[in-house]
């Protein structure tokens, strides 16, 4: 066992949640980015219990490509850690990201950036939203001045809105230091958004 497992192991265990390998039904769970890319997805490592009061799941999610080049290809791994918080209600599909990340992190969505009115949020970041009924009232509503107002250090994942789930992920197997890090800024954000922004309660 790596000093990586045993120390996501022991945290597990100091903080009361469930520590597992290898829950394949969670390759499913979720359509859209950052999933859907390349072929054989696989579920890792993956962490499960409540933090501040917020039910979540943190997970090893890994998947391949295939490269051609000349008369042969080559196959690369991607290693992503998944962190999925429940918020308190529903809302609408909604993605924010650093400009600078790849744009096919934000694949899911097919609309334009939407802008904030906030001119330095609106240049540091990429907003978009789902094409259903309320969407960019909700996203303008869960980034009032509050969240907005956050340090741009701590929008360093990607962060997804689907359903009544906050998603973040970034490169790599799970750690323990990130993954308390990730959990403190999802129930950071969560505080901070107004109460009236989710459809109905959690």
């Amino acid at each position: 066992m790596s000093q990586r497992t045993e120390d996501l192991d022991e945290l597990a265990a100091q903080r009361g949640w469930v520590y597992t390998d290898g829950e394949q039904d969670l390759a499913d769970r979720y359509a859209g980015s950052p999933f859907g890319q390349g072929w054989g997805p696989k579920i890792g490592e993956s962490v499960v219990g409540e933090f501040r009061g917020r039910p979540f799941v943190t997970y090893e999610y890994a998947y391949h490509t295939t490269s051609s080049f000349g008369t042969g290809s080559s196959t690369s791994t991607h290693r992503l850690t998944v962190t999925a918080m429940t918020a308190p209600g529903a809302g609408a599909e909604l993605q924010i990201a650093r400009r600078g990340i790849k744009q096919r992190v934000l694949s899911l969505f097919g609309k334009r950036d939407l802008p904030v009115g906030d001119a330095s949020f609106d240049r540091a970041f990429v907003v978009r939203t789902g094409a259903s009924t309320g969407a960019e009232e909700f996203a303008r509503t869960v980034l009032d001045p509050g969240v907005r107002s956050w340090p741009a250090e701590s929008y360093r994942r990607p962060l997804r809105f689907t359903g009544n789930e906050i998603l973040a992920w970034q490169s790599g197997k799970p750690k323990a230091a990130d993954v308390v890090a990730t959990l403190d800024h999802l129930a950071g954000l969560v505080e901070r958004i107004p109460g009236h922004a989710w459809r109905s309660p959690g």
